[in-house]
This record gives structure tokens, C-alpha cells and sequence, in this order.
């Protein structure tokens, strides 16, 4: 649309189809700065910023919200232990 590419060469799906053995996974979360825009960080910003990541409206909102990046690491991790379960 805006040459703006919303897909990810690395999500699980697409390293099984792929026949990925072997994966080194970075969990980090995101940096709430990155989702505060010249539009400010209300919810014309998130959806400017979900427009671009593709991570999702409510998601954004969350970011721009929150204040403990370790919370949101461990919830990262929590998941990525769960979808190894599937």
C-alpha cells in the first residue's frame, strides 16, 4: 500500500513449513518509544503504528502504557513455552 511490508520471514509456522531444525529466539519486548509517534501516543498513534508493524490496535495501546518491561519479557517467554506444547 505504502510500501510498507507487514509479514515476518521467522514465525513458527513459517519455520515448520520451512523445515526448521534449529532456531535462536531473541526474546525482548518491545520499547514503549517506538510505538510514541509525532501523532503522540494516543489511539490515532496505535493505529498508525498498527498500520505499520501489523502487531495489533490493542496491543500498541498496551505498549504505550506500560512501565515494566520485565513483566512484559516474562510474558514474551511464557508464551514462547507454550507454543512449544502445540
Amino acid at each position: 500500500m505504502f510500501g510498507v511490508t507487514r509479514f515476518s520471514q521467522s514465525d513458527f509456522t513459517t519455520l515448520s513449513k520451512g523445515g526448521g531444525k534449529i532456531i535462536f529466539a531473541s526474546l525482548y519486548p518491545f520499547e514503549k518509544g517506538f510505538f510514541i509517534n509525532s501523532a503522540g501516543k494516543g489511539p490515532f498513534s496505535a493505529w498508525l503504528s498498527d498500520l505499520v508493524t501489523g502487531i495489533g490496535y490493542q496491543r500498541v495501546r498496551n505498549l504505550q502504557e506500560h512501565s515494566d518491561y520485565f513483566n512484559d519479557l516474562e510474558k514474551e517467554y511464557t508464551f514462547f513455552l507454550e507454543c512449544q506444547k502445540s
